[in-house]
């Protein structure tokens, strides 16, 4: 390591710091994580290393630390050299030609600055990206957990995936839970995702709420990034987790007198029977259109219409796109077990006019996904304009169509 600072080009004239760079890594991605390591040659004070102004780029220091170089003395007076490192994150945000300026050092009176470098910055390949591809660039490894493991019926409980390695950190896409939303017994929610910096890892959060009791099991969730070394997409699964759903004391008449103290019958007001007989009525009532409710909203056309409320108040163009690939994924899973996470125009076209019947919905569907690779892939800001208040409006058309290979 010393070495490689000390024969990694040449400090400019005649500074009185030698100011050395190393950057790691043979090829470089837009969204990579690049790591600059600066070295300062110097005696037994840290140097100010001034982190550096990169066009088109973002720069995050990561830590510092230092080496011993040598040692000398003459009686009792030691000289020591040290190699003082500072390392610094710098993440392109586009393709091309990416500049580092001199990396300034100083010492009281003293300083030094390094040469610039120039590194080219490739751009993510368009080919063979997969639906399941969050934007991020590393090495990535994925598990899911859910808290609690066990809840009653009706409860919610916290699904978490959970990313770690570099890849994590440009992770910003929501994974597409196409098929754990085929459930039709499971209402989802996004929440939020949590990231921390070093080491690298990012967490989204969902809240699932059960409307069946039992063992649950909820299948893996694929997730994909791009590996800069292997030049290539990189797809991987978290194990599948399981939850059990334990379901609520039915009422039982048969335990009535258990509940109820015994009492004649002649001794009962007429007016205490009609409130009894009133509130066991409107129990059964209520959890007869709780039933109704939670099969509405599980049903396609529930689906279909939560998905337009969520996408009536989203602003994150990339966000969007996965959320209508995802949702058009789920209702299509539903209504005709075809459906797919890596849903393409064609299929949504198809798909939907399977299910429905309607040929210009079925090719606004079509265009729509399109218009969501676009701008999750493309980068497309044309394609993204307006994509939520479309996709809201092709939702509510849909939840308004009578579904032939389902029963709502």
């Amino acid at each position: 390591m010393v070495l490689a600072f000390l024969f990694a080009g040449s400090a400019r004239g005649e500074d009185a710091l030698r100011v050395e760079v190393k950057v790691t890594g043979a090829a470089y991605f837009v969204g990579q994580a690049i790591e600059v390591r600066v070295g300062v040659v110097a005696a037994s004070e840290r140097p100010k290393v001034v982190p550096p102004r990169v066009e088109g780029a973002e720069v995050t220091t990561i830590d510092t630390a230092f080496r011993q170089v040598g040692a000398s003395g003459i009686g009792n007076v030691v000289n020591e050299t040290n190699l003082f490192i500072t390392r610094f994150r710098i993440t392109p945000a586009r393709a091309g030609p990416l500049v580092i300026p001199p990396i300034h050092a100083r010492i009281g009176d003293e300083s030094g600055a390094s040469t610039p470098l120039r590194l080219a910055i490739q751009p993510i390949p368009t080919e063979e990206r997969p639906a399941s591809w969050l934007r991020g660039v590393g090495r990535l490894q994925a598990k899911a957990e859910a808290v609690p493991p066990s809840v009653r019926l009706g409860e919610a409980f916290d699904f978490r995936i959970i990313l770690s390695g570099p890849g994590a950190r440009g992770s910003t896409q929501w994974p597409i839970l196409s098929e754990i939303e085929s459930n039709k017994s499971l209402t989802i929610q996004q929440l939020n995702t949590e990231m921390v910096a070093d080491p690298p890892a990012r967490t989204f959060h969902f809240r699932v709420r059960p409307s069946t009791p039992g063992d649950l099991a909820l299948p893996s969730v694929a997730v994909a990034t791009f590996d800069p070394t292997l030049r290539r997409f990189v797809e991987t699964r978290n194990p599948s987790v399981a939850v059990r759903v334990v379901d609520v004391p039915r009422f039982d008449p048969a335990n009535l007198d258990s509940i109820v103290p015994t009492v004649e019958a002649e001794s009962l007001n007429p007016r205490v029977i009609r409130t009894i007989m009133t509130g066991l009525l409107a129990t059964v009532v209520t959890f007869g259109l709780i039933l109704l409710l939670a099969r509405v909203r599980t049903g396609p056309r529930g689906l279909v219409k939560r998905y337009a409320r969520e996408l009536r108040s989203s602003t994150d163009p990339s966000a969007v796109a996965g959320r209508v690939t995802s949702g058009l994924a789920a209702y299509l899973l539903r209504v005709s077990s075809k459906g797919t996470g890596q849903l393409t125009p064609e299929e949504a076209s198809q798909g939907i006019a399977q299910a429905v019947g309607d040929v210009a919905l079925a090719d606004c569907a079509g265009r729509l996904i399109e218009r969501c690779d676009r701008a999750r892939f493309g980068l497309d800001l044309e394609a993204a304009s307006g994509l939520a208040a479309d996709a809201a409006d092709f939702f509510e058309e849909l939840g308004t169509k009578k579904v032939r290979r389902a029963k709502d």
